[in-house]
């Protein structure tokens, strides 16, 4: 698989593929996080990076894999980072795909070291699969089905009380395209 990255640092993406910040929402204000921005000055004037306010966040998101996404499930994923300097119990906190669907982080995250990244594969485990080393751990989320929107998507990290951790917004992501967010 051929992965491209996107820098938000202001180096762009190119002048065929640029896409707008969607606009902000009620939760977005505090965690506003850029989409794909092009090479032009003007176009980047008025651009405020947004680090992760939280120690726990998104920190990369593929929802456009290689191929049709249908087949391709145990390639769509998300990574989120355990920045802490303390271990953290995530067990039971849920991620929001937009308004429609969620997923709760299975029990046996009780106990997740600091510095760790938690990959939320959108498919089911097959033979094929590999688990990550250095402080990466693998989910499945067993859907049958893609949950990342390949046309822009909000997706939010909720503890166990509901209450906002992280969100993070981005736009239309063409086949290939790793959305990769500042720390």
């Amino acid at each position: 698989m051929c992965v491209a990255t996107i820098c938000l640092s202001g180096c762009g993406f190119g002048s065929d593929g640029s896409q707008d910040p969607a606009q902000s929402d009620e939760d977005s204000a505090e965690l506003r996080t850029p989409t794909i921005r092009s090479d032009s000055p003007d176009q980047n004037s008025d651009y405020t990076e947004k680090q992760p306010s939280s120690p726990i966040y998104f920190s990369e998101i593929l929802p456009n894999p290689e191929g049709n996404d249908a087949d391709n499930l145990d390639s769509e994923y998300y990574i989120i980072e355990v920045n802490t300097d303390t271990t953290v119990d995530l067990s039971g906190y849920e991620i929001n795909y937009g308004e429609q669907l969620s997923f709760s982080l299975p029990a046996t995250l009780t106990d997740v070291e600091p510095h760790t990244s938690i990959r939320v594969v959108t498919g089911k485990p097959n033979d094929g699969t590999t688990t990550p080393q250095n402080r990466t751990r693998t989910i499945f989320s067993e859907r049958d089905s893609p949950v990342l929107s390949n046309s822009g998507m909000k997706l939010k990290l909720r503890n166990r009380d509901g209450e906002l951790v992280d969100k993070v917004e981005y736009g239309e992501l063409r086949e290939g395209v790793l959305y990769v967010r500042p720390e």
